[in-house]
């Protein structure tokens, strides 16, 4: 990378990396969430190559809990086990910065590493122990393959071995990578060498689309179990449009800084010179509406439209893309661009900031949610998820040798999870919402003194009326950690 008149992109890279870690470490030791629990229990827990051979669930991010199992050999302290995404983070914040540079120049470098660094949603998986941080860095390499490619940087072949590597390993990590890789080589097809856009010729380009798809090799063993998983639909009350929504929505108000400025470019690159249509048109057209409206066929088209989140490894492309667009923007501002720059980079790390700060403490009651939806910026997570302090709770209430704990379905293997370390012997007595009949759990739980830990009252509500206990003023909340609640019956079971 070369030093330029927009600065030097080292320094930009460096600078945006130090922005995300300064705001990734103080959560670098937060204690694990339940799909963290189950990576961690169901595939990260027997052996290096056992991820690659079980795929009955999609939370087997299949590189990434292979990873996991190999670092769990030495120590499962979430500060040891964070740093393997924390690491894929930086790294795909560098390869932002390259990208745009590559792209735009060093104006679109700064706002895509400042603008990637300080989002919500980058923050919000940068720590996971899933595979959508690790997936950053090769989406973002392919993506420079192709970019080589096009601008005749690179040649043919060594575009499409490090192109056919990237997708490979972000298979690898999760099979839903798969359209977006296809996005990439639809590029490589549609403007060839050099972006010369030769229609004519784009049949010999065609190879291009076959690399993703190769990427299924890393499914071999579990083909028919990955069929299984991807039949299944996983929205069961949320409609494709209002996922599509969730899905912008959340961006829009990730980069809200950005955006404005990302719309002012779009109109300006639509009432660009004549001269400089071709190139737009052949280019950044192209590209920028390929990589803006990706997520759309994925989810009006696919039989079953997966999580919100499977965008998520997309989402430095698109961060890329409007950052060219608003750089389209700031150049018009001629002497004082600079000066924009800064302030719009300090105001991006001013508003990270006030949302992690925010992010931390208990669950706002301004904006409570009886169900907990699936958004990108995952506000629940963020917002005091402290099975830690919950167990603190559950501790102190089993100390009497009769009582015992229940907890809702999705959330007992993270409560399970902290208190087995926490203590053994008291594991036995928490529960999760069994399937059973009424007659039996009003059996388990007559005559003992039953905590119930959960996210709402309402949800408490819910998991009584499996014992046929109306609730309603019979719940008395006795503990408050933020996201969890611990609440007591007025009475026994009868």
């Amino acid at each position: 990378m070369r030093l330029t008149r927009d600065g030097n992109a080292v320094f930009t890279a460096l600078c945006a990396m130090a922005v995300l870690l300064a705001l990734a470490l103080p959560q670098l030791d937060r204690p694990f969430w339940h799909d963290e629990v189950a990576t961690l229990e169901l595939f990260a827990s027997s052996g290096l190559l056992y991820p690659f051979t079980d795929y009955h669930l999609p939370n087997n991010h299949m590189l990434s809990s292979a990873v996991l199992a190999l670092m769990r050999t030495l120590s499962d302290a979430p500060s040891w086990l964070r740093l393997w995404p924390l690491i894929s983070s930086l790294g795909a914040c560098f390869l932002v910065v390259r990208l745009a540079w590559r792209l735009d120049g060093g104006l679109a470098a700064w706002l895509a590493g400042m603008a990637f660094a300080c989002s919500g949603i980058t923050q919000a998986f940068a720590l996971q122990l899933r595979g959508y941080a690790p997936s950053w860095p090769w989406l973002l390499l392919a993506a420079l393959a192709v970019a080589g490619y096009v601008q005749g940087r690179w040649r043919t072949l060594p575009s499409m071995l490090v192109f056919a590597l990237a997708s490979l390993l972000a298979m690898a990590l999760l099979p839903t990578n798969l359209p977006w890789l296809l996005v990439l080589a639809a590029i490589a097809v549609l403007l060839g060498p050099a972006g010369d856009g030769s229609i004519g010729r784009w049949w010999l380009r065609l190879p291009w689309l076959a690399l993703p798809v190769l990427g299924l090799l890393a499914y071999a063993v579990v083909f028919a179990q990955l069929v299984g998983a991807s039949g299944q639909s996983w929205f069961n009350t949320t409609s494709r449009l209002e996922t599509l929504a969730e899905i912008y929505g959340d961006m829009a108000q990730d980069v809200v800084l950005l955006l404005p400025l990302a719309l002012v470019g779009l109109v300006l690159y639509w009432r660009s010179r004549v001269e400089d249509r071709h190139r737009v048109r052949q280019f950044h057209a192209i590209v920028l509406l390929l990589v803006l409206l990706a997520p759309l066929p994925l989810w009006l088209l696919a039989p079953a439209p997966p999580f919100a989140r499977a965008v998520v490894p997309w989402w430095p492309l698109m961060i890329v893309a409007l950052a060219l667009l608003a750089a389209k923007a700031l150049r018009e501002l001629e002497n004082h661009k600079r000066a924009a720059m800064m302030v719009l980079a300090l105001a991006m790390v001013a508003n990270a900031t006030a949302r992690e700060s925010m992010g931390w403490r208990p669950w706002p009651p301004v904006r409570a949610r009886e169900a907990m939806p699936q958004t990108l910026l995952l506000h629940y997570y963020r917002a005091g998820y402290r099975p830690d302090l919950a167990v603190d709770v559950i501790v102190d209430w089993l100390h009497d040798p009769r009582a015992l704990v229940w907890s809702d379905y999705s959330d007992f293997p993270s409560l399970r999870w902290h208190l087995l370390r926490r203590d053994p012997g008291l594991v036995p007595r928490l529960n999760h919402a069994p399937e059973t009949t009424p007659t039996l759990l009003r059996a388990q739980f007559a005559h003992r003194p039953l905590l119930l830990v959960a996210a709402s009252e309402k949800q408490a509500c819910a998991m009584l009326s499996q014992v046929d206990v109306a609730c309603s003023g019979h719940l008395i909340k006795i503990a408050d950690t933020g996201f969890f609640k611990a609440f007591r019956l007025r009475a026994q079971v009868r």
